[in-house]
């Protein structure tokens, strides 16, 4: 059996976190000659190279023309469909990034049977972080196995892929990595409260309305002696995202005092997961503003290692934070569009409501409260496996 898998891989993206945990899984129950051959993504590698004894990674990048500006590389992707001979097409990815490959490949998949070549099905794995647009949902129709991430996706996207079944594939969260550590690890000074955020400095991530309610909350603490700070493990010139130096000027935030950044952050590398474990037990309370989220990971490891949450209960975040395992959940939301993104609604946070919420959070540190919703909270984010979702489409490899 041969798998072509299409997606991020061995790159610091949500993405590439879901795509080495189905590949670490599936590696220990293939067969001998079994083969997975890796197309990747964002993954910045100049020539192939060995995974595992049984996982070939292409970085795809390197396969491009030089007039070929296309960042997802579906030239490339096609160039290997139609010159290889495979059982299974496997492509993690958006809708919209993945749509426009329909065509291309209901005629490759035309071409190789009239050439009397291997037939091969196509499994899609996609989130749906709002209400999709009609014209992106093609690529369903020639899924053989298509897999939501949540319901909340599958509700979305089931009458656009006629008699086909979409199979619920949850993201799992690795227990073994993320937990509670019995030390406070020193990345912080011992005496601050720690606000953290762990996300891409994107516009959906909406980075501006967190940075406007740690102002609200410094200035209702100015006439105490409370020292707190605000981590953002992103990249603060992130080219799709908000400019974070100019935005904490214009607050009057001080980079280094009051809005910590990390040093040498590198999109490409990212932290290893021991690192990230010990940068989410160094916060007191992590906090995302996003407007949207095909599922949230960051926000399940956080969970996970027992660690407060301040969110919102939006879109798929309704799933994986149900009511009583979300320790402070943000419900004062404000429909809008993007303006260079029109056709999707995301939902904005209430700046008064996350500075509350952080406040809240900050007042409530060690109470029994607080340490009852973190532990229904955590045993939440483990009731997602890895093992499980790897499993549930490996059935329908073999």
């Amino acid at each position: 059996m041969k798998i072509l898998y299409y997606g991020d891989f061995d790159c610091a993206t949500g993405f590439a976190n879901v795509s080495k945990n189905l590949i670490d899984n599936w590696s220990g129950n293939l067969n001998e000659g079994d083969e997975i051959i890796i197309l990747a993504l964002n993954n910045f590698k100049e020539e192939a190279y060995e995974y595992n004894d049984k996982v070939v990674v292409i970085p795809l990048l390197g396969t491009r023309s030089e007039e070929d500006k296309d960042r997802h590389c579906r030239n490339s992707l096609l160039k290997f469909i139609f010159s290889m001979d495979f059982d299974h097409l496997f492509m993690l990815n958006d809708l919209e990034v993945l749509n426009p490959l329909t065509e291309h490949i209901k005629k490759i998949k035309t071409k190789k049977k009239k050439d009397k070549r291997k037939k091969f099905k196509t499994h899609i794995y996609y989130p749906i972080d709002s209400k999709p647009s009609k014209k992106y949902l093609d690529i369903l129709k020639i899924a053989d196995y298509p897999y939501a991430y949540t319901e909340w996706a599958k509700n979305h996207t089931k009458d656009f892929v006629g008699n086909k079944k979409i199979q619920v594939v949850p993201h799992g969260t690795n227990g073994e990595k993320f937990y509670p550590l019995d030390y406070l690890p020193p990345l912080f000074p011992e005496d601050a409260h720690v606000f953290g955020c762990v996300n891409r400095n994107s516009q959906r991530k909406d980075i501006a309305t967190l940075l406007q309610a740690f102002k609200m909350l410094k200035e209702q603490l100015r006439e105490t002696d409370a020292q707190v700070i605000l981590y953002l493990h992103m990249n603060p010139n992130d080219p799709f995202g908000l400019r974070i130096n100019d935005a904490c000027e214009s607050l009057d935030l001080e980079i280094g005092k009051d809005v910590w950044l990390p040093s040498n952050f590198n999109e490409n590398q990212g932290f290893s997961q021991d690192k990230l474990n010990e940068l989410y037990n160094s916060f007191d309370v992590f906090v995302s503003t996003t407007t949207a989220e095909g599922w949230g990971l960051t926000i399940t490891e956080a969970m996970a290692c027992g660690i407060p949450v301040i969110c919102p209960i939006h879109t798929s975040l309704n799933e994986i934070t149900e009511e009583g395992t979300l320790v402070y959940p943000l419900r004062s939301l404000r429909p809008f569009m993007f303006v260079n993104d029109m056709e999707k609604v995301r939902y904005i946070s209430s700046v008064k409501e996350v500075s509350k919420r952080m406040y809240d959070a900050m007042a409530e540190i060690g109470t029994e409260y607080q340490s009852d919703l973190v532990y229904k909270a955590r045993k939440k984010a483990l009731s997602y496996k890895w093992k499980k979702s790897a499993s549930l489409i490996m059935k329908n490899f073999k």
